[in-house]
């Protein structure tokens, strides 16, 4: 009852921690780790087959470890159900392997069956007509034979040439039922292989049904699990209350003894600049040999009271004084006014000697205790500055690498030395070249509307999204790309004496399991006094640095989708909202720490970076959420077709690339452009706003429950016009623009869908691909069919 009063107690201060507790113990945790795939592998192939499914004696033990709380035996239990759960998925690879085996023996016996099938019907086909021209040969010779054209031996020979004939029908019937029976056999031996594969068809929905069965059982168990832990981690709560009450108030006492420390450590520190104003010179060494000539100045006066009498002669002479004076005052009446005086002289000169040498102790005792002073003073201002220089080298190692990036003479200094082509078409035809004769590593070759589409989607957005297979280059892309623009300036090629890239690009990869900001841009460590800068915090700072600033930056975030970006890169998807100038990348740490670029704890970010995922679509990645899709531009990335590549180069205007044709574009250069191409083509996007508003085509998209948001007409006006401007027939390319925004954005809620039908599909294909055509000139969307086109094949 105490317990629990106290329990009460503390649940009404919202100032008390939580307390977690391991529940436990360390053997039980080895004894999980040892749970290993190899452990489980070796004892599958102990596992019997009536052993697989769930017994009463199982249930029986799940209940005994619920009711006695048995963590050993619960693990024990929960290692047979894996066990179990392996060696059933392990029986079910065995069926279906050889289900897929009865399933090629069926299919090449009807292979075989078919071929004999058509070569008999072929051999009867022949032989029927070689009997007809036989049967009609022989009506007419007896024709002939009723005129009496022919004799007796004619008749004969027609005779023998019948009774041929008959034989030939007759081994020809058996031959018919000989194959008739092959056939029936066939057919028999066909249905048998049938009822093995139903036989086997319903052994894995029984397996499926087992697995569901242990699915369910293994939750029953999780739930259980938590329930269980729920109740022990009760229990210690309330078994250890009392202990945690202890270590609260001790802790709260510690923190009464740390406040006094603070007051006793800023009365050392007041001391300390008393010490320091009462020298003068503030320097230690100055200080010291102040100190020693002090020392030095107590042993002389040490020595000179030494050589001089001692106390003890002093006090006897002091008495005789005494005594004299007694004797003066007896005698007083009795010497002369002269000597008198003298006697009053030789005392006064006795008691000014005593009063000196009182004083040259007091000197002494004085000198002695500020010595002990100094000695403590300099002690403690040794500490001092040994702690300030452990300070210093703090500071100097909590941003290690973005402090050497603000030493770096190369990054403070370097200036790009632009080389422009004379317009953006240009750029991509320079752009295709070059990578198409690159040789670090090897020659890429992308064709001209894929580059457009990339070059466009940066200025519609910071962030790039790259899909496809494996192989597609969708990581090279950016890569080379970056590699191009800077190719004909010096000092932005290669590597450096750290051996880092020279280019405007860094490649993040992407693990699986970030779940925040901190997984990207890493945290400042108290423990160490160190901040962890990861790949994307370094590439950043190098993003901001006074050589890269007029430079198209690409951070590159490999395999992006292995977690969700809308949890650790949540920060930079809100701060796509903002304005250039309200992009901040905020970090927590101490602001004495903080590299040279960050100001009050945040640092603006590069209004040059682009951020380009690429993401793969198997088992291993998830998929993206519409907050992502909505603020970036998507490409799915195809096979390249060099054959087409190279036909482009041919074509294009500028010839073969040259070593003295590499350029170097600014990105002041590009942010013109573009702006420009808005002036310049603004009103072809009027018409793809037009299309896009279109009732008809609005109410169809309402019809599968698709919408279209506010934010979609700014970034679709930004790339229409760049990507016309980057092309030549702005008829094809604001057709090509549209189709991509479309199926980039709209359709992607297409995919997928189980509500629509194929026929719905097939009718809302039609009418799209006529509106289309219409709007556009005869334009056809080919990304926008190709994706109906799959959904539709999926229905059927």
């Amino acid at each position: 009852m105490a317990k629990k009063n106290k329990k009460n107690k503390g649940g009404n201060n919202n100032n008390t921690p939580s307390k977690i507790v391991t529940d436990l113990s360390v053997e039980q945790i080895a004894k999980i780790d040892k749970f290993a795939e190899e452990e489980i592998e070796a004892g599958v192939n102990d596992v019997a087959d009536e052993d697989l499914s769930d017994t009463n004696e199982d249930a029986s033990k799940i209940e005994d470890i619920k009711r006695t709380g048995n963590v050993d035996g619960y693990i024990d239990m929960l290692h047979s159900k894996l066990v179990r759960i392996k060696a059933l998925e392990r029986k079910a690879e065995d069926i279906k392997a050889e289900s897929l085996q009865l399933q090629e023996r069926i299919e090449s016996e009807k292979k075989t069956f078919e071929e004999k099938k058509k070569q008999t019907e072929k051999e009867l086909e022949e032989r029927n007509k070689d009997l007809n021209q036989r049967d009609k040969k022989i009506q007419e010779e007896r024709l002939a034979i009723d005129n009496g054209e022919y004799s007796t031996v004619i008749q004969s020979l027609l005779d023998s040439l019948r009774l041929t004939e008959e034989e030939i029908t007759g081994s020809t019937k058996t031959l018919i039922e000989e194959i008739g029976k092959k056939h029936s056999s066939y057919i028999a031996s066909l249905a048998e292989l049938n009822k093995k594969q139903d036989d086997i068809d319903e052994q894995l929905l029984q397996l499926d049904s087992i697995k569901t069965e242990l699915a369910r059982e293994r939750k029953r168990i999780e739930m259980s699990k938590a329930s269980y832990e729920k109740r022990i981690k009760q229990e210690v709560e309330d078994e250890y209350f009392d202990k945690i009450q202890d270590l609260e108030d001790e802790n709260s006492s510690l923190k009464r003894k740390n406040a006094l420390l603070d007051k006793e450590v800023k009365n050392m520190s007041d001391f300390k600049r008393e010490l320091m104003s009462s020298f003068e010179s503030k320097d230690i060494d100055n200080m010291l040999k102040e100190q020693n000539a002090l020392r030095d100045k107590c042993k002389a006066l040490e020595t000179s009271i030494e050589n001089r009498h001692s106390e003890a002669e002093y006090e006897e002479k002091a008495q005789a004084v005494e005594t004299l004076k007694a004797k003066v005052q007896e005698l007083e009446n009795k010497v002369s006014e002269e000597r008198l005086s003298e006697l009053r002289l030789s005392l006064h000169n006795a008691d000014a000697y005593i009063l000196e040498i009182n004083t040259y102790k007091a000197q002494i005792d004085s000198a002695k205790a500020r010595e002990k002073s100094l000695l403590r003073t300099v002690a403690d201002l040794h500490e001092t500055i040994n702690q300030l220089k452990d300070e210093e080298k703090v500071k100097e190692g909590a941003f290690e690498q973005a402090k050497k990036m603000d030493e770096n003479i190369e990054l403070s200094n370097r200036q790009l030395r632009y080389i422009r082509p004379n317009s953006l078409k240009e750029m991509v035809e320079y752009l295709q070249k070059y990578m198409a004769n690159a040789k670090d590593p090897k020659p890429f070759y992308y064709d001209q509307k894929t580059i457009r589409v990339f070059m466009a989607g940066l200025n519609m957005s910071l962030l790039s999204i790259l899909q496809g297979i494996s192989g597609t280059g969708k990581t090279s892309l950016p890569r080379e790309v970056a590699k191009a623009l800077v190719a004909g300036a010096e000092g932005y090629t290669g590597k450096d004496e750290a051996g880092n890239r020279n280019e405007p690009y860094r490649i993040c990869a992407i693990q699986s399991g970030w779940r925040d900001n901190m997984d990207l841009m890493g945290f400042y460590n108290n423990f160490e006094k160190k901040y962890k800068e990861t790949d994307f915090f370094k590439a950043i700072y190098l993003a901001a640095q006074p050589k890269y600033k007029n430079t198209l930056f690409f951070i590159i975030l490999d395999e992006m989708n292995l977690s969700h970006p809308e949890h650790y890169f949540a920060d930079f998807l809100s701060m796509m909202e903002q304005s250039v100038g309200d992009r901040y990348v905020k970090i927590q740490a101490d602001e004495e720490l903080l590299p040279k670029l960050f100001k009050g704890r945040q640092m603006q970010l590069p209004p040059n970076v682009r951020f380009i995922g690429t993401a793969n679509h198997d088992e291993t990645t998830l998929d993206f959420a519409p907050k992502t899709y909505d603020r970036s531009n998507v490409m799915v990335m195809a096979t390249n077709d060099k054959s087409k590549v190279l036909k482009e180069i041919q074509s294009s205007a500028t010839g073969n690339l040259t070593s003295r044709d590499r350029l170097s574009i600014d990105y002041s250069w590009l942010r013109d452009q573009f702006n420009d191409s808005i002036d310049q083509y603004g009103h072809r996007y009027e018409e793809f706003d037009k299309f896009i508003k279109n009732l008809k085509l609005v109410e169809w998209l309402k019809d599968r429950g698709i919408g279209i948001g506010n934010r979609f007409d700014e970034q679709a006006k930004r790339f229409i016009c760049a990507y016309i401007a980057l092309g030549t027939d702005s008829t094809q390319c604001l057709a090509e623009a549209a189709d991509h925004l479309v199926t980039s954005r709209i359709f992607r809620s297409l995919r997928n869908r189980y509500d629509l039908s194929d026929t719905n599909i097939d009718e809302f294909q039609k009418k799209y691909c006529e509106l289309f055509s219409q709007y556009f000139k005869g334009q056809e969307p080919l990304e926008g069919k190709k994706l109906l086109d799959e959904e539709y094949l999926k229905k059927k």
